[in-house]
């Protein structure tokens, strides 16, 4: 074995390194039918045999399948490269202070290898973006794809890699770019696969000095190690396991020692909730009342108000159940979730999350090691999967908080046995008059007011302080500011969109993103916070996680209420020039929590307002989709906004394509197939129009009796029964008009919070009066 520049190399696996790995990393290892896992040449062997097709390489074989057995070929693969047993040596490389993975591979070794790791957990890029401020979290970049990974393509040869830098040259740029922040060692690559190496190597960058790179080789050979020389590497000789080892005998992992019992910052990380309230930053709680985000400092004023609902959430969670809490849009729900983690007392750790993976949430569990857990997590129906892997734990109390909305998308996936749910959207008389009493003076209205003019509703608690402060409200306060900065600097107008846009998707804002965003405007990442310092008050440095030096900064927003007035109000060309070049600028794997950001940064109700001419709207979606190319998500936004605009046509077609693409199993899918066909034909005249219209109807029967999300499909149902009714208003309008009203009856009894269920049962017994 030997280790070129050992001192350097041995400071890298300590002080931090990437790790880039080929084929050859994974030879040892076996798959779940107990054969070896296959290189490319092998492959090609296996795969001509079994589908019959002449014996060419691996590019041309899996090209000539895919165009006859694409389902076949990629279950064939998922099975044939999915690990069933490795040494227990590889386990070493948790050893070692790792930044990132890259990997040409397609199989989930690297997940094995941290299945049950206290120290690391592997984050999928191409699923969630990069981890955010979360020094637990590997960046894993699956440049071939991954069997793990339904959504994405999978690709076999360093060839079809090295093909793609001419189609997408700013992604391997970016690449290159991370790879020269740290050491980066070359693991599993020969002179039979220079594809890859040579061309991240031609790569023009920065012109800053790159970081050492090692590869591994098995054996000596002068040839090719002179080869790698001459494109910039160290060598190391050493075998797969030869190498393994070396990391077991010369690093331990600190992270594994139990017998001492730590704080929750030494376990996980990090100090979720400020175990000194006086080191925390102080600022003017008039900021808290005009709309501000809470932050820590104005939790722990004694001034600040608890609502009536902080009460019945601790006995909640006190109690055998675990708890979720949900309101409307500014109701107090992250202000009453940080006041329960600073105030209640409980012997054990105290956590608060915010969309956190399934792979996160499981690393946590493994540092726990059976430890008492408070766990709070803030949008938890962005990662609903994470929220009921933490359930499945007796040693976690579990808290969720969420808008009612999106707990309604989801709610059929909790079991109502085991979970309290509350509403803390109203305010009791008594919470009114004392949250008005702690409204400073000096912007306190002098009468208190209850509810809105001309308004039967009860106010959320954002609205009832809202009601009640002197200044104008946020709405008329922020509604022309886009404009108005866009008019002084469009730099200015772009950060201040790029910061609510983000924050709006419910997820934070990094430097990295916001330079990426700006690449084509400014010359240094100094740029960056120059344009951020000139916007001032408008954004805050991110929020909720209190971690000290993080890698990067991250900027957010105000206030979600904030970002969401901002988006309501800016004008349709200021959005659309901001996502042709959000799109343009910032691929899914730079977007820090992309899973959660595509929900609502892909929605149709963006592009309707971003694009008035439908065929920009449709460009849109194409560009989006050679990005994520598998996603039949964008196809179904895509004909969600086709439709709005009277594309008919188009929109069929593209929701037809999204039925292909998942077999016609996904229920959500087809229920936009039902509303499409629906408002294509409500008013329309013909003599096929009402049989149309009733398979519409017949769609949606059908997916309230198949799916468990009941509560989706009967308001869908309920609404199109009232069009029905009120166009036609025979028989058999009465017949959908009874059956929707059963429905609504029927989840009403489930979910008593849902205040829209109660109109919308109003709205049928009108028409059956």
């Amino acid at each position: 074995m030997r280790i070129d520049l050992e001192e350097i190399f041995r400071q890298g696996l300590q002080n931090g390194l990437n790790l880039f790995l080929g084929a050859g990393f994974s030879i040892d290892c076996l798959n779940v039918d107990n054969e070896k896992i296959p290189l490319g040449g092998e492959l090609a062997i296996e795969l001509a045999e079994k589908f019959k097709t002449p014996k060419l390489d691996l590019t041309r074989v899996t090209s000539i399948i895919e165009s006859k057995n694409k389902e076949e070929l990629n279950d064939f693969l998922r099975r044939k490269f999915s690990i069933g047993n490795f040494d227990n040596v590889y386990k070493s490389i948790e050893n070692l202070s790792l930044k990132s993975i890259y990997t040409t591979n397609i199989d989930n070794l690297v997940f094995k290898i941290f299945e049950n790791s206290d120290k690391y957990y592997v984050n999928d890029t191409t699923l969630q973006g990069p981890t955010f401020r979360d020094r637990k979290g590997i960046n894993y970049y699956p440049l071939h794809g991954c069997i793990l990974n339904r959504e994405r393509p999978m690709v076999f040869t360093s060839l079809a890699v090295a093909s793609s830098f001419s189609g997408n040259p700013k992604l391997w740029g970016d690449l290159v770019r991370s790879l020269e922040n740290y050491p980066t060692v070359f693991w599993g690559y020969s002179l039979s696969d220079p594809g890859i190496l040579e061309t991240l190597n031609s790569i023009k960058t920065t012109g800053y000095e790159k970081s050492d790179k090692w590869i591994v080789l098995h054996k000596e050979n002068p040839e090719e190690e002179e080869y790698f020389k001459a494109l910039g590497f160290n060598i190391i000789v050493a075998t797969n396991i030869e190498l393994l080892n070396y990391f077991k005998s010369n690093f331990s992992n600190k992270a594994s020692d139990k017998k001492k019992k730590l704080s929750t910052k030494e376990l996980l990380g990090e100090e979720f909730v400020p175990s000194n309230p006086k080191s925390v930053p102080v600022r003017e709680i008039n900021e808290f009342y005009l709309g501000a985000a809470p932050a820590w400092s104005d939790i722990f004023r004694p001034d600040v108000y608890k609502t009536s609902h902080y009460r019945v959430i601790q006995n909640s969670i006190f109690s055998e159940k675990d708890t979720i809490v949900i309101g409307i849009p500014g109701s107090g729900k992250t202000t009453l979730l940080m006041q329960l983690a600073a105030f209640t007392n409980f012997d054990g750790h105290k956590i608060i999350l915010e969309f956190p993976s399934v792979e996160r949430a499981k690393n946590i569990v493994n540092a726990l090691n059976g430890e008492k857990a408070l766990v709070f997590i803030d949008n938890f129906t962005e990662e609903v999967q994470s929220f009921l892997e933490f359930h499945k734990y007796d040693n976690i109390t579990l808290a969720g908080i969420d808008r009612e909305h999106n707990f309604e998308i989801i709610s059929h996936l909790i079991d109502r046995n085991q979970f309290d749910i509350i509403s803390v959207t109203t305010l009791t008389k008594t919470d009114a008059q004392e949250i008005y009493s702690r409204i400073p003076p000096a912007i306190k209205t002098g009468t208190l007011l209850s509810k809105a003019i001309n308004s039967d509703e009860d106010p959320s608690l954002f609205e009832f302080v809202n009601l009640n402060l002197k200044v104008p409200n946020i709405n008329e306060r922020y509604k022309s500011l886009m404009t108005k900065l866009d008019n002084e600097n469009e730099l200015l107008s772009e950060f201040l969109l790029l910061a609510c846009f983000i924050h709006y998707c419910r997820t934070p804002l990094s430097f990295d993103m916001a330079y990426s965003y700006f690449s084509n405007d400014i010359s240094t990442y100094h740029d960056v916070y120059d344009i951020r310092d000139r916007l001032g008050a408008l954004l805050i440095d991110n929020p909720l996680t209190l971690i000290e030096n993080d890698t990067q900064d991250y900027f957010s927003s105000r206030s979600v209420i904030l970002a969401e007035v901002i988006i309501e109000n800016v004008q349709g060309h200021l959005l659309k020039r901001f996502l042709n070049t959000f799109n343009e600028n910032l691929p899914p794997y730079k977007i820090v929590n992309y899973r959660t950001y595509r929900k609502k940064g892909h929605d149709k109700y963006i592009a309707i307002r971003a694009f008035p001419n439908w065929e920009d709207g449709k460009a849109f979606y194409e560009k989006l989709m050679i990005n994520d190319p598998s996603n039949p998500y964008l196809l179904q936004q895509g004909a969600l906004y086709l439709s709005f605009k009277q594309q008919h046509n188009e929109a069929f077609y593209w929701i037809d394509k999204a039925r292909s693409m998942t077999r016609d199993s996904i229920l959500s899918i087809r229920n936009s197939h039902a509303i499409i066909l629906f408002d294509a034909n409500i008013k329309r005249e013909g003599v096929d129009v009402r049989s149309t219209l009733d398979n519409s109807m017949s769609i949606l029967i059908e997916c309230y009796r198949q799916d468990k999300r009941k509560l989706y499909h009967a308001k869908k149902f309920a609404e199109q029964s009232l069009e029905y009714f009120d166009r036609f208003g025979d028989d058999k309008a009465v017949e959908y008009i009874e059956q929707a009203k059963r429905w609504i009856e029927e989840e009403l009894k489930t979910n008593n919070w849902h205040r829209g269920l109660g109109r919308i049962l109003k709205e049928l017994r009108q028409r059956l009066k």
